[in-house]
């Protein structure tokens, strides 16, 4: 069995940090996202793995490479112009000459998930369903898409981000799905296309078998900023994660959760406080950092104020004394 990963995805909604990092390489706990997609594929045994690309594809083919540092067979589609959710899907079959022998995972690189994949296969198969979504429940599904089921799982409708008073359901499309290959090769060649607008309601509408699977795995979104954070704080063993090569000074202050990345100086009288901080950067004596996210090879100078919330992207310098406000910082400034 083999696994289409979506990674070619611009990540406008996790920006400033997204304008130097793709999203697949945002760091979770100092691992990127799209590294615990790949262990969990492999966990079920699927090493056969391809991914999309678009945005800084050379950040993402230069980690994963070949995959084997990870146990897995990795192989790269590059997208020039983005094809949508099943375009980016339709070319990855190509790529790596898919030829139905079995079904496909498909999975989002921006998405952190625990999912059953063994589950969900064998719900597909009992089913003889031709596609397959894993659902999740969420509190407010607007900004989601809902799936609308009849009593057998079977998929009937679907709603695109409702207003969360007027969604039929709680369930959303997780972007887990399984499909086989009669589906794929309903995807028009070198198009853009996309599941939930197009290829989905055209299952339903021309009767195909195509159901959902109510998953209560945990699952998060890490497409926006809040969901990030809070993505950081849920996969945490403990309330402070440090990561290789970083010195904290004894006279500085750690509270609440906090992720520090590898290589990180934190100097005397500084105090990290609900946040996070990335690779290689310096925060100066007697700085606050409270709720913030700060990028990679930053340098924070000492004295400074920095608004709690405030997102600073890769390689910013802080003079010492000096004031940030709660604007988005991006990359490379100097204030």
């Amino acid at each position: 069995m083999r696994a289409f990963v979506m990674a070619a995805g611009v990540g406008s909604r996790l920006e400033p940090l997204t304008l130097a990092v793709p999203k697949p390489m945002v760091p979770i706990c100092n691992v990127p996202v799209m590294e615990y997609n790949i262990r969990l594929l492999k966990k079920y045994g699927i090493k056969d793995i391809t991914a999309n690309l678009h945005y800084f594809p050379e950040q993402i083919e230069d980690y994963f490479n070949s995959g084997s540092d990870f146990g897995v067979k990795m192989n790269y589609s590059f997208e020039k112009e983005l094809m949508g959710t099943a375009g980016g899907v339709k070319k990855m079959a190509k790529v790596s000459k898919y030829s139905g022998n079995g079904p496909v995972i498909i999975l989002s690189a921006d998405v952190l998930t625990d999912i059953d994949l063994g589950k969900l296969l064998a719900y597909h198969r009992k089913k003889k369903s031709s596609a397959t979504i894993a659902l999740i429940e969420v509190d407010d599904p607007s900004e989601f898409g809902v799936v609308v089921t009849d009593k057998n799982g079977r998929i009937q409708a679907f709603q695109e981000k409702p207003k969360k008073e007027e969604a039929l359901s709680r369930l959303v499309n997780s972007g887990v799905y399984i499909l086989e290959k009669n589906v794929i090769d309903l995807i028009p060649d070198d198009t853009f296309y996309d599941f939930g607008k197009q290829l989905f309601p055209l299952l339903v509408e021309n009767g195909f078998p195509f159901y959902a699977h109510h998953s209560k795995a945990y699952w998060k979104d890490v497409g926006n900023v809040g969901n990030y954070k809070s993505a950081n704080f849920d996969m945490l063993k403990s309330p402070v994660l440090v990561g290789k090569g970083s010195v904290i000074s004894k006279k500085a202050k750690i509270s609440g959760k906090v992720v520090i990345g590898d290589r990180c100086i934190i100097e005397d009288g500084a105090h990290i406080k609900d946040s996070i901080i990335w690779s290689d950067t310096v925060i100066g004596a007697n700085v606050t950092i409270a709720s913030n996210i700060i990028g990679s090879n930053c340098n924070i100078g000492r004295d400074s104020s920095i608004k709690e919330g405030s997102v600073i992207a890769n390689e910013v310098v802080v003079k010492p004394c000096s004031s940030i406000s709660d604007e988005p910082i991006t990359p490379g400034r100097v204030i």
